[in-house]
């Protein structure tokens, strides 16, 4: 156990990382030991004497004992103040605490108090960007026997959305149905339901990639409350498109970055902050006529006063997706 700390807090977000770093260092007890030497506390009802009766309980029968703490953002004051001398015992303890919060504060006391046992002891428990997503997919799914690869991860997450636990559920599902497979698209739309909710922009990005059955099942899921903005992200979208046209109507070079100082009216900062968004737009209007976007523009605008509540908002999103398909 001299590689062990005596104290180590996974502060952030993502619960499914704080539960992966809890069964973690519970697997290095002996099951036989383990109800023995496991004790797990509440911070939001815990006393400074019962905490520091736990963190100075010896073991029974096992080289260690872990102490694991919950809502640890609730440790402040006198309790605190025994995490700090709890801290200051041996480097080969025999006793280990294990801090869980959602919130990473390093201004605590508790931080601090951990923090100075060494960098490994705060385990960084943030929830990652959307982008990051597939990625930690494919690195989850050894966990379960199975492989993906970066465009099936990517089929996954669009599939389940961004939450770690649903990830873990149809990774779970996955492996029940095909142990130790390399997993491939097929399998994913076979056995993954489509549960994410898509955001608006998101279902436009579908449309212009041609993916319709795609993006009609995410407009059937779309929520009401978000069906103005996805007209606002459509609209944007056509004219983002025309403008593009403009561009290379007049034999230029159509980089987003071109593309936006056009869109923004010569905006430098605008063009410099936004660009980004414009890398796909000539891939995009290579399948469009004048009259295609036109029409596209015509159902956005007949669209408008349903969707305000004066019409048939279903049949008025699903016009405006058919004018986008070619």
């Amino acid at each position: 156990m001299a590689s062990m700390k005596s104290a180590y807090l996974a502060a952030g977000e993502d619960s499914t990382k704080r539960k992966v770093a809890y069964e973690r260092l519970v697997s290095k007890l002996d099951e036989d030991v383990r109800d023995f030497n496991l004790e797990l506390l509440d911070a939001e009802n815990l006393t400074p004497e019962a905490l520091n009766v736990a963190l100075t309980t010896l073991p029974f029968g096992a080289p260690f004992r872990i102490v694991y703490v919950t809502h640890a953002e609730k440790i402040t004051g006198p309790l605190a103040d025994v995490v700090v001398n709890f801290t200051k015992q041996a480097t080969d303890p025999q006793i280990i605490a294990l801090f869980d919060t959602a919130i990473l504060d390093k201004r605590t006391k508790l931080y601090k108090a951990i923090a100075s046992l060494g960098k490994e002891t705060v385990i960084s428990c943030s929830a990652a960007k959307a982008w990051e997503m597939p990625a930690y997919a494919a690195r989850r799914a050894k966990d379960y026997g199975i492989s993906l690869n970066q465009d099936v991860a990517k089929l996954l997450v669009e599939r389940v959305g961004e939450s770690p636990e649903a990830i873990a559920n149809a990774l779970m599902r996955l492996s029940s149905s095909f142990p130790g497979a390399e997993i491939s698209n097929k399998q994913v739309t076979d056995t993954i339901p489509l549960t994410r909710v898509a955001k608006p922009w998101e279902i436009v990005d579908a449309l212009c990639d041609q993916k319709g059955a795609q993006a009609l099942v995410q407009l059937k899921h779309l929520e009401t409350s978000d069906s103005l903005a996805f007209h606002h992200f459509y609209t944007e979208r056509i004219r983002e498109l025309l403008c593009t046209r403009d561009v290379l109507k007049r034999g230029g070079y159509a980089s987003a970055n071109v593309i936006a100082q056009a869109y923004y009216g010569g905006d430098s900062g605008s063009a410099r902050r936004l660009g980004w968004k414009f890398k796909n737009h000539a891939r995009w209007l290579s399948q469009y006529s004048l009259e295609q976007l036109k029409k596209a523009l015509y159902e956005a605008e007949r669209a408008e006063s349903a969707l305000k509540g004066t019409g048939d908002e279903e049949t008025a999103l699903l016009r405006m997706a058919a004018a986008l398909l070619v």
